[in-house]
């Protein structure tokens, strides 16, 4: 019995199509990838050695070749331009990414990222249980830090709706009436679906648990918080 197996790769990965071609046939049936950002002048603030050509040439790569993936994506670089997130929900649902991560910049003591935010007085606080990629712990350059952890929110719940699962699951109907379908591609749609509905009961459990942080944001309780 063939195993099955995933990897968090890079995005320059798929520029090898035998590669790819191998690791669907080994049984790698899902990817892990930095995407970062759709927008090129943040790609370049991040160092990262990709465009936005080559991250749709990679899914629709791994796609082509049955292999599910999960992109992961960064909110809040100064170069961010106005409705970023919302633009990157639109692109994931374009090119059918399986499963998304929308994390915050999060500026790790220690990187040129903390020392540069901290010399502009940017950071908003030192609780480092909060430096996790899921909390705004600084002021971004064009919006507020509450606007920065409401994109955040919106963008899992907007990618991760009700609608979105429901459409998965009519995609196993309609993907089983076709004979000629790969086997694989009738289980990616129906992984997908339960991962839809899975997140959504996740983003409830974290609004639940970090309204504090949330009102902190707001206005509310920042004394408290620091």
């Amino acid at each position: 019995m063939r195993k099955r197996w995933t990897a968090q790769v890079r995005v320059d990965v798929a520029r090898d199509q035998d590669l790819v071609a191998l690791m669907a046939r080994s049984g790698c049936t899902r990817v892990y990838v930095g995407l970062e950002s759709i927008d090129d002048n943040a790609l370049k603030a991040m160092n990262k050695r990709q465009t936005l050509q080559d991250i749709v040439h990679a899914v629709e790569t791994f796609h082509r070749f049955g292999i599910a993936v999960h992109g992961m994506f960064i909110l809040g670089s100064d170069e961010d331009p106005p409705g970023l997130a919302q633009a990157t929900v639109r692109f994931c649902r374009r090119l059918r990414m399986d499963s998304v991560q929308f994390l915050i910049l999060t500026p790790f003591p220690g990187t040129p990222v903390f020392e540069r935010l901290a010399s502009e007085g940017r950071l908003l606080h030192r609780r480092w249980s909060y430096y996790d990629g899921m909390h705004a712990v600084f002021e971004p350059a064009t919006i507020t830090a509450e606007e920065l952890q409401n994109q955040m929110v919106a963008a899992f719940e907007d990618f991760y709706s009700l609608l979105g699962a429901v459409n998965d699951g009519l995609n196993i109907i309609w993907e089983g009436a076709h004979a000629l379908l790969a086997h694989r591609a009738r289980l990616l749609s129906g992984y997908n679906a339960l991962t839809k509905l899975g997140a959504r009961r996740l983003i409830r459990r974290w609004l639940d648990a970090n309204q504090d942080y949330l009102r902190w944001l707001a206005g509310l309780g920042r004394a408290r918080l620091i």
